[in-house]
């Protein structure tokens, strides 16, 4: 199944939306040509992948025609050979610090693609043009660092949870050789230009905002796919996780920071992304069950389900935390509902009791 959509995000590219291995992937219409840097093997895996003007022919590359799509600081490759990993199929495998496009949206041009899969040492894309150190994160345009690279992929903190992430898969140094090049292609130097490469498998690489209507880049109907792509029982194992994560680390004062919203951390199989954005912090009670009815009620109820099968997952999210979510009643205040069940459980684990401001939520 194919439909080709031209909008939000994608309008200086058409794409397509075509289903691989039962989930839909974005891909561009038109083959995506990279240069592939052997790291540990000839794999895509064992590779990092680049826009070819950085590659000098000095280091050993070859160039490749793939099925992708190009999102912020990342690129999406369809594999010809899908990846088994844990008894799951993943058909696409996810580059982060491959480069990012640069956009003008200026009143007298509107939107348009000025750059694309640029790498950029000293500077920050503001809309308009580079601005040298204007990110105010440390950020390098289009590339992850090596320390930050190596911190995601192996943060001994994160991995000690079971939260339902996308696989891992590798982690890379580029060549210092390509950084170097990288530096001589924009015209400018950064001391300590070390850039690392982050390896992910995908079964889809939409992701809930992209079809939210908060975010608004694409409407259910313009994607052409269908809602239900989840059981509600695999739905209900993977917000099961992310509940009993919550809960144990409650028991120790802590929580999950999240830097963005659910939706734009979470894909249409229901999995999480962007490690990078969570952050184990102090326990604030209200930030917490913020989040967690965000998951649940917001997310997986009002975008992931169907409402005949409401029943069913909350079943089944009750046999995965021990919480009886069966005397749940989306009554209007779906919300106050959920919080009833939930909030006993957090004063259990935590020793306390917790007078709960309703506005916070």
């Amino acid at each position: 199944m194919s439909r080709i959509i031209e909008n939000g995000i994608t309008r200086w590219r058409s794409c397509s939306v075509e289903y691989r291995h039962d989930f839909p992937v974005i891909l561009e219409l038109k083959p995506l040509t990279l240069a592939r840097v052997p790291i540990t093997g000839d794999t895509l895996q064992e590779s990092v992948l680049l826009h070819p003007r950085y590659v000098p022919a000095s280091v050993e590359h070859e160039i490749i025609s793939v099925r992708g799509y190009r999102r912020g600081r990342t690129v999406d490759v369809l594999l010809d050979e899908p990846l088994e990993i844990n008894g799951t199929v993943y058909g696409v495998l996810n580059f982060k610090g491959f480069g990012a496009d640069c956009v003008s949206d200026s009143s007298l041009f509107g939107m348009r693609l000025v750059r694309e899969s640029v790498i950029h040492p000293n500077a920050w894309w503001d809309w308009y043009g580079f601005e040298e150190g204007s990110d105010s994160y440390g950020r390098i345009w289009g590339a992850v660092s090596s320390v930050e690279a190596q911190k995601e992929y192996g943060d001994v903190s994160l991995n000690s949870l079971a939260l339902p992430f996308s696989p891992y898969l590798a982690v890379h140094d580029i060549p210092k050789p390509v950084c170097d090049s990288i530096q001589e292609v924009e015209r400018t130097a950064r001391k300590d230009f070390c850039l690392g490469q982050i390896i992910r498998a995908e079964r889809t690489n939409i992701r809930e905002s992209d079809f939210s209507s908060s975010y608004n880049f694409w409407s259910r109907n313009e994607l052409g796919i269908d809602i239900q792509l989840i059981a509600p029982k695999r739905l209900a194992e993977i917000d099961g996780e992310v509940i009993k994560t919550f809960l144990a680390l409650a028991e120790q004062g802590k929580m999950l920071a999240v830097n963005g919203s659910v939706a734009q951390n979470r894909f249409m199989d229901g999995m999480f992304t962007d490690k990078e954005n969570y952050t184990i912090t102090h326990l604030e009670i209200h930030s917490a069950l913020k989040y967690l009815c965000e998951v649940v009620l917001l997310s997986s109820v009002s975008r992931f389900l169907n409402s005949e099968n409401v029943p069913l997952y909350f079943s089944k999210l009750g046999e995965k935390t021990g919480i009886n979510f069966n005397s749940f009643r989306d009554n209007g205040d779906s919300l106050k509902s959920f919080l009833d069940v939930l909030i006993p459980t957090f004063q259990k684990v935590c020793g306390k009791n917790f007078k709960i401001n309703y506005n916070k939520l």
